[in-house]
């Protein structure tokens, strides 16, 4: 069984391992990260940081042989949208490459395009309910 939880500083292991699979560069550690655990693995871990007076999540690693992966992406990121909102926030930025047509297409159904920069198609997310208009 998956758990979803804020991450501790005893996880630091195993996601720099996951990040090392997944062949990721991170520059630093997000202020704030959860992760998906399952019998003491941790198999997911998702950030969240500030930059520039905006709410920013990610990075997202995820196990290369984690199974249910899109039910597993989409419980972290609702254990971290549950967070923000009790802590009061209302929006944030996440992070698509522009060739990943799949995760486009998946972005595109609950947030709005809002600029594409170094690679990346950005979306911005407001949380308390679903984005159709401006969807590009």
């Amino acid at each position: 069984m998956r758990h979803y939880r804020p991450a501790l500083a005893a996880d630091v292991s195993q996601i720099l391992a996951l990040t090392k699979q997944g062949r990721m560069k991170v520059r630093r550690a997000p202020s704030v990260m959860w992760v998906a655990e399952e019998e003491g693995t941790i198999v997911a871990a998702l950030g969240l940081d500030w930059e520039d007076g905006k709410t920013v999540a990610g990075p997202l690693v995820v196990d290369q042989h984690a199974s249910g992966k899109p039910w597993l992406v989409l419980r972290l990121v609702e254990t971290m949208e549950r967070w923000m909102q009790q802590a009061g926030g209302s929006e944030y930025l996440f992070g698509v490459a522009c060739a990943n047509t799949r995760w486009n297409a998946i972005a595109k159904k609950f947030a709005v395009r809002y600029v594409t920069k170094d690679g990346r198609h950005w979306y911005l997310r407001r949380l308390g309910g679903v984005i159709h208009d401006n969807a590009t």
